[in-house]
């Protein structure tokens, strides 16, 4: 019983990396301020990678600020793969595809009609992972 028992435990042991990293976990990243100037050109943050070792991506959040709450369309964006968004601040499911250690990085472009240029500021990203 005691030599089961042994055997069960060095198997279990063996377990523990492949748990340890597919742990569930989170990552928040601040991104510098951004001027969008140019109706209908695509203005592109800095880019920011989640920590190695992050799992499978689960879900994202992000938060900015426009200068006087004035529109723009806004995106997250990992490689050429954008998701819309739909507000200054939100949630949604990690697209599908997404890696966790890809970067990620912010797209705002003036909508049509706008004439002033926009500062960008308090942009954040949080990513959550399993």
């Amino acid at each position: 019983m005691a030599g089961a028992l042994t055997r069960w435990g060095i198997a279990a042991l063996g377990l523990m990396p492949v748990l340890a990293t597919a742990a569930p976990g989170s990552w928040v990243a601040e991104v510098p301020a951004l001027r969008v100037a140019v109706v209908g050109r695509a203005v592109y943050s800095e880019a920011v990678t989640p920590p190695p070792g992050a799992g499978v991506p689960h879900r994202v959040g992000w938060r900015y600020t426009s200068a006087g709450h004035r529109r723009l369309d806004a995106w997250l964006c990992q490689r050429q793969h954008c998701v819309p968004l739909q507000g200054e601040r939100g949630r949604l499911a990690a697209p599908h595809g997404w890696r966790a250690d890809t970067p990620l990085r912010f797209r705002f472009r003036l909508p049509p009609g706008e004439t002033r240029a926009v500062q960008v500021n308090g942009l954040r990203i949080n990513l959550e992972w399993r």
